[in-house]
């Protein structure tokens, strides 16, 4: 057929309508379709990273979207050799892939694939037009979509760069809400303890991160504390995070031992997440009347307890959450003195790098040591301070919750 140039631009016009992906799609595959006068139009988009062919199918057929390797079928063919494929029987030519044939009852006779390539000249998809109405695919089939390839493939570019605009912003705007959602689990005021005072400070990355603490009263004596760390970044180690929260916050501590309520947990997290998560968590209950702690370190940095001139660490007494179902705990004590400083910290203070070195648990001490005369709250808002200077570049968040017996 002569190609008409105010059809070629109307073409054109419905085509570039739109810069939705899906919408997009649709036009292009339905308006060539009927361009052309075929009874079926794919388009075909190639993915690198896996090396696979996508496509959806909008027109009255069962399946939704196909997916193929990088090199199966005439498609296939089409990108591996950047050659225009013109196929007057399908189902005599090798290539001729016919799955798709028998899962729609679809009839496949002739074919023509096209390859779209970008102007560096690298394949981004091919159009797969099938059937043509009258007579045999031709050069002027081949002459019409010379015209639209570049157009095509920059109406697709666009699209796909405005679709991962949209899908970032909605990535971003959703994290922001998660990481509000987070920092509300956080306690943003103590308990007052009449012989233990208390600072915490709280700094998130840019991601949402896992850290997680708390001071629980329990009774008029007892209090619960918590430093915890789920493993990775993300909206996952988030929502296990709250989890975390809700089960130390919903045990029952008049019944049950902290080692106890460790094993509880640890078989609900290692039986029910199902992915590769951890948390590192330490726990215990200080009696504000004897000074009694009793601990549970389940594989998380142990909290240090500085007295005098030496530093007590309380060591992990079981591996952490999550990793295995089964695993038992083991409670310890230690009662505390007048003057002991406690500090409990995640690893974003301690793995904090300049780039040739780590923040390092000694580093802590020595300040701590240093500085030991100070308020809790200068004291915690000056470490922080020191680790940030220390490594300008946040990539994890910062937890850090300091005590003083008096």
């Amino acid at each position: 057929m002569p190609l008409k140039i105010e059809n070629i631009f109307e073409l054109l016009k419905q085509i570039n309508s739109t810069i939705d992906f899906d919408s997009l799609f649709n036009k292009i595959v339905s308006s060539i379709r009927d361009f052309l006068n075929v009874e079926r139009c794919s388009l075909f988009l190639v993915n690198n990273e896996d090396r696979t062919l996508w496509s959806k199918v909008a027109q009255d057929l069962e399946i939704k979207q196909i997916i193929l390797p990088i090199e199966k079928g005439l498609v296939g063919s089409c990108v591996s050799t950047g050659e225009i494929i013109i196929v007057d029987d399908a189902y005599s030519d090798s290539r001729f892939c016919s799955d798709i044939d028998k899962k729609t009852g679809f009839k496949t006779k002739t074919i023509l694939c096209y390859p779209l390539k970008n102007l560096e000249g690298a394949i981004i998809g091919v159009l797969q037009l099938i059937n043509k109405k009258r007579g045999k695919f031709n050069e002027n089939d081949v002459s019409v979509l010379n015209v639209l390839s570049q157009h095509l493939v920059i109406a697709l570019n666009n699209s796909i760069y405005f679709k991962q605009a949209l899908e970032k912003k909605e990535l971003e705007t959703e994290l922001s809400i998660a990481k509000t959602i987070q920092e509300k689990f956080l306690p943003h005021t103590l308990p007052e303890i009449s012989s233990l005072k208390l600072a915490s400070k709280n700094i998130q990355c840019t991601f949402i991160g896992g850290d997680y603490y708390d001071v629980i009263k329990l009774s008029n004596d007892k209090y619960l504390i918590i430093i915890a760390d789920v493993s990775g970044h993300g909206i996952p180690s988030a929502l296990l995070m709250t989890n975390i929260q809700a089960a130390f916050h919903l045990q029952d501590y008049d019944k049950l031992q902290l080692d106890e309520i460790f094993i509880l947990i640890n078989n609900f997290v290692s039986e029910t997440i199902e992915m590769e998560k951890y948390i590192t968590a330490f726990a215990g209950i200080y009696n504000d009347r004897t000074k009694d702690f009793i601990y549970v370190n389940g594989g998380h940095l142990p909290p240090l307890v500085l007295r005098g001139e030496n530093f007590i660490e309380l060591d992990a007494t079981g591996i952490p959450i999550g990793m295995f179902s089964g695993t038992e705990y083991t409670q310890k004590q230690i009662n505390l003195l007048k003057d002991d400083i406690l500090i409990f910290y995640t690893d974003g203070i301690v793995e904090a790098t300049n780039g040739k070195e780590m923040f390092s648990i000694e580093k802590v001490k020595d300040f701590i040591y240093s500085n030991r005369e100070k308020s809790l709250e200068n004291l915690t808002n000056l470490l922080i301070k020191n680790v940030m200077e220390f490594s300008p570049v946040q990539d994890d968040d910062i937890t850090l919750l300091i005590g003083k017996i008096v």
